[in-house]
């Protein structure tokens, strides 16, 4: 059967038809479904983060294993939050994508984009990451304490920062495509740990945490054990700091990939919306060194999850807005 002639495609094409109130101008037709789907990435890179490197770190010589166990908990629902996301994105952003090919598209003109074209096979990998996901959560019950199941989610978040570079602007420039594209990747791949680590560590670290009956203290490789909370903050701390460095890195080179660094794009709307995201960028960038250099050592005298809360939770809200704002940024025409 021709792709063209198939009753999906020709749904999509009557989809596009429909009369829409027309968006506001200013803010680019699907943001909040893009959102929707960097917020999923995040959120299954971190787990990864976490249980790979935080839980690893963490359970050196066999400690704390009830903490580890609660967290492994509370990263396999997280999983199932993540892999929802993506999937109610993923038919919204499809029909956004036709709807901007044109009113008029046709069966044939949606099969040409799935089928030939870059953000089409991008749309496919995501697919078929969402699909071996859900097969490795579903692997991993009862309660996500299961092992074999974890290897097959990791192979699908390692593809998963491949769509970005497959429907962005990092494709569109032929002479820069290959440098481009593995900017790309490792820029998502940083803000994602960085950013779904974080938001992991307010969700499920520190309940984690909270709930863990107080266990005799442990000798290490200091004098005295340090609290089960400052041993956490600590793991999460070595993770989430070169995650924020490749970020930092290879969003410069991003930037100056599209638009010729960012001196050259200030005159366009792109590089306005590109400062802004820097400049929010710069403040939750200051916050978690506040974190990482006041915070963090406090908890081994105090380890009272409350003192973290807070300054946490403002720099995870500035990371969703950052998110928010590259939704708006890669919608955009490149300068």
């Amino acid at each position: 059967m021709m792709h063209g002639s198939s009753p999906l495609f020709t749904m999509l094409a009557a989809l596009a038809a429909l009369d829409l109130v027309p968006p506001d101008p200013t803010i680019p037709a699907g943001t909040v479904t893009r959102w929707i789907q960097l917020m999923g990435t995040a959120l299954l890179l971190g787990i990864m983060g976490f249980r790979h490197g935080v839980l690893r770190i963490l359970g050196r010589r066999g400690a704390l294993p009830e903490l580890r166990t609660r967290i492994q908990i509370g990263l396999w629902r997280t999983g199932w939050v993540a892999v929802a996301l993506l999937l109610i994105a993923l038919p919204l952003r499809l029909r956004q994508e036709v709807l901007e090919v044109g009113p008029e598209v046709t069966a044939g003109g949606v099969s040409h984009l799935l089928f030939q074209t870059a953000w089409g096979a991008g749309w496919f990998l995501r697919l078929g990451v969402i699909a071996l996901a859900r097969l490795g959560l579903a692997l991993t019950a009862p309660r996500g304490l299961g092992t074999r199941g974890w290897g097959i989610v990791t192979g699908a978040t390692v593809l998963l920062p491949l769509v970005p570079a497959l429907q962005g602007h990092a494709w569109e420039v032929e002479s820069t495509r290959g440098l481009g594209i593995a900017a790309v990747y490792l820029h998502t791949s940083g803000a994602g740990l960085w950013l779904g680590g974080l938001l992991l560590l307010l969700m499920v670290g520190l309940p984690a945490v909270r709930a863990t009956p107080p266990a005799p203290e442990e000798l290490g490789e200091e004098p005295v054990a340090l609290p089960a909370l400052a041993r956490l903050v600590n793991a999460f701390s070595r993770v989430a700091l070169p995650a924020v460095v490749l970020a930092l890195i290879t969003g410069v080179v991003n930037s100056w990939l599209i638009a010729g660094g960012l001196w050259n794009a200030l005159g366009s709307g792109y590089g306005r919306i590109l400062l802004l995201k820097l400049g929010i960028v710069g403040a939750a960038f200051l916050l978690g060194f506040h974190n990482w250099r006041r915070v963090r050592p406090s908890l081994t005298g105090n380890p009272d999850p409350g003192a973290l809360r807070i300054p946490a939770s403002v720099e995870a809200a500035l990371g969703l807005l950052v998110l928010l704002i590259t939704a708006v940024l890669v919608a955009g025409p490149a300068p």
